[in-house]
């Protein structure tokens, strides 16, 4: 029993884990890699595979030894994740339908001064 089985009795549809225990630094490294992959849609298995090659064509001396790298396993669905990219207000249509009407209003607003300014002197 380990405690990903744990995790995947709990309901946890996916994990990645790791067997044994890991320097920091090259675990930082290659989590770096494998969420890269992941945003880019590629399914679990295989962006923690891209990961690993990422992470052994750039590892120098005993950094490249297995196990600094090869105890990450991923466990359950290895589906990709879809993210959802945010979605910025200003750069969408109701913010530039907003930026448009907040604009003429202030460009009325401003005729309408100036027509008032001009009727009070003449």
């Amino acid at each position: 029993m380990s405690i990903g089985r744990s995790f995947i009795y709990a309901g946890a549809p996916s994990i990645v884990m790791s067997l044994w225990q890991i320097n920091d630094a090259s675990t930082a490294r290659l989590m770096e890699f494998f969420y890269n992959y992941l945003a880019q849609g590629l399914q679990k298995d295989a962006a923690l595979r891209k990961a690993k090659l990422d992470y052994l064509s750039l590892a120098e001396g005993w950094a490249s030894h297995p196990n600094f790298w090869a105890p990450f396993i991923q466990l359950g669905d290895n589906s990709p994740i879809l993210l959802r990219k945010k979605n910025n207000f200003w750069t969408s249509w109701k913010g530039w339908t907003l930026g448009g009407i907040v604009i003429f209003g202030l460009l009325g607003v401003g005729f309408r001064i100036q027509k008032r300014k001009e009727s009070l002197i003449a």
